[in-house]
């Protein structure tokens, strides 16, 4: 780790560090500004710049894909809470003090 490197930085005290992390942040973003794009990711983003010329109608904004996700995330849990449910049922023996081998 670099930071063991400094021990210097890893005495500061919390405020200071914060103000550390502020100026490290503000020095790399001219260095990446300041540095030409990556060859592979502009060839990547002209790539689906194509794609979606190509045909349109088959992209999703990014609000559309949340809401997909967070949907697709809901149904998990739901069907997990259903089989923690019937997991507890069957070690409790379905109400009969009894295991089942249905499930």
């Amino acid at each position: 780790m670099i930071l063991d490197h400094l021990p210097s930085a890893q005495a500061l005290p919390t405020d200071e560090k914060w103000q550390l992390l502020d100026e490290l942040w503000r020095e790399l973003t001219r260095t990446v500004d300041s540095a030409p794009p990556d060859p592979a990711t502009v060839a990547l983003l002209e790539s689906r710049e194509a794609e979606y010329q190509a045909d349109p109608p088959t992209v999703r904004m990014w609000p559309e894909v949340q809401a997909r996700l967070a949907a697709h995330k809901l149904a998990r849990r739901s069907r997990s809470e259903a089989a923690r449910v019937r997991v507890r049922a069957w070690r409790s023996g379905g109400g009969n003090g009894r295991r089942t081998d249905g499930d």
